[in-house]
């Protein structure tokens, strides 16, 4: 199963699906931020498995090219709480295909359905993925 949040946070990505995540904080890993945004946003703790592939996006008009990280990560506990986003849901990785994704995270998804038509799966852990 793979968890999506919809941020709702403003009319130009109201209702698209995003991976839960964050930015940096200063001296933070790309391991410890994504934990500590999971935890936070969402409240599950995660055990993060695989790195998928980094990629650049531009998030807003300003032009600024951010560094995508996403990872695969275990889930170590049930609770979701929401936070910050609107609603949250798991999904089957098939049924990825039929969200209206937001463009930031449309890459890990694609990625995701390519590694499911190459291998049969995305990976042996019951997991999500997270930016």
């Amino acid at each position: 199963m793979i968890l999506a949040t919809d941020k709702d946070d403003s009319k130009e990505n109201q209702g698209l699906w995003f991976f839960p995540g964050g930015k940096l904080s200063e001296h933070e890993s790309h391991e410890e931020c994504l934990k500590r945004h999971v935890e936070t946003k969402v409240g599950l703790k995660v055990s993060l498995i695989e790195r998928l592939s980094s990629y650049d996006m531009e998030i807003d008009s300003k032009g600024k090219i951010y560094r995508m990280h996403p990872y695969i990560a275990e889930i170590e506990n049930d609770a979701v709480i929401l936070e910050v986003q609107a609603r949250s849901e798991w999904f089957m990785p098939i049924q990825l295909m039929r969200l209206a994704w937001s463009k930031t995270d449309l890459p890990i998804v694609e990625e995701i359905i390519d590694r499911i038509i190459k291998t049969g799966n995305i990976t042996k852990a019951r997991a999500c993925v997270a930016v």
